[in-house]
């Protein structure tokens, strides 16, 4: 596993049509733009989703500062930070997206029995629906099933399979109290672990993705620790070598001047990098999941479809194997 350090462009994130944050000076105006934000009416998803994070945000500022203070945060558990600070953000970022399913507190990925028997439960997973599923597809599915004699069960797995949504994010949290070098590198690793597992079974879903697009394929990471937060990516650069980029990195802006310099906007364009990755794996999923080949073209010539270089998932994956087996991965 390779790491490798690239710089990442942030989008450039406009609140000025609800609020200028750089007019905070103190707890007087932080109220002002509070009732503006409040005031304001937002006419679609995204203006929503900003108007919900500013309104949190700058009502902790205005009637819970306390909680922004070392003392305070030194009293919570990991669970309290998740609830007071983060999973807001999380979710107004990430919930307009029917899509999107995000789910907290420890739990198994849909793709844990790949994991070489490491018992590898997340604080988030993120989870997106495939291309094309609907609703339909289970009384088509059903259909299909009573007409396929003695196959029933491999039929029944091999639909499970193709069912199942897509792991696209995993995040690990930590207290205020646990921002030590042991919890940084042992999160990590479990994410990093988890993401080429789910960077593999997205992969195997692209039957027809080109190889010199198998690169553009990066799943997020989202590590917590205490209100510092760092996006990493995982991706494939080779045939069997996988690379972790750190991708930005915020702190969740806890007094006022942070806020007048940038510091929300920085945050949610550092999130949306997030949303940015999962975009593109739609997008791969969607152009290369079924073929666009010419079949009369194909049936005259085999050697045409012997140039087309799809990505070999055989050459180009690797299986994750278990540190406690191997000593490391």
């Amino acid at each position: 596993m390779k790491k490798l350090n690239a710089k990442h462009e942030l989008e450039q994130i406009k609140i000025s049509h609800i609020v200028n944050l750089d007019k905070i000076h103190n707890k007087k105006s932080a109220t002002k733009l509070l009732e503006q934000v409040e005031t304001f009416v937002a006419k679609n998803n995204e203006d929503r989703k900003l108007k919900k994070m500013l309104s949190n945000i700058l009502d902790i500022h205005v009637y819970e500062s306390f909680k922004l203070t070392t003392k305070y945060l030194k009293k919570c558990s990991e669970q309290d930070l998740i609830i007071k600070f983060w999973s807001n953000i999380f979710e107004s970022c990430f919930g307009y997206d029917k899509d999107w399913c995000i789910h907290w507190g420890d739990t198994l990925s849909t793709q844990h029995k790949k994991m070489s028997g490491m018992n590898l439960r997340l604080d988030l997973r993120d989870l997106i629906s495939k291309i094309g599923d609907n609703d339909d597809d289970d009384d088509n599915n059903n259909n299909n099933n009573n007409d396929n004699g003695g196959n029933d069960d491999d039929d029944a797995e091999q639909q499970e399979q193709e069912q199942e949504p897509l792991e696209a994010v995993t995040g690990e949290f930590g207290s205020y109290n646990a921002v030590t070098t042991t919890k940084l590198y042992k999160d990590k690793l479990k994410s990093v672990f988890a993401s080429k597992v789910h960077l593999n079974h997205i992969i195997q879903q692209m039957k027809y993705l080109p190889v010199n697009h198998i690169q553009t394929i990066q799943i997020p990471i989202i590590q917590i620790l205490g209100m510092s937060c760092y996006i990493y990516s995982v991706s494939i650069v080779d045939k069997k070598v996988y690379c972790v980029q750190d991708v930005c990195n915020f702190v969740y802006p806890r007094t006022l001047p942070e806020l007048a310099d940038k510091g929300f906007e920085k945050m949610v364009s550092c999130i949306y990098k997030v949303k940015e990755m999962i975009d593109n794996i739609r997008d791969c999923q969607q152009n290369y999941s079924e073929s666009n080949d010419n079949d009369i073209s194909r049936l005259y010539s085999e050697k045409k479809k012997k140039n087309k270089k799809y990505v070999n998932p055989n050459e180009f994956l690797s299986e994750l194997v278990s540190v406690e087996e191997e000593g490391q991965e």
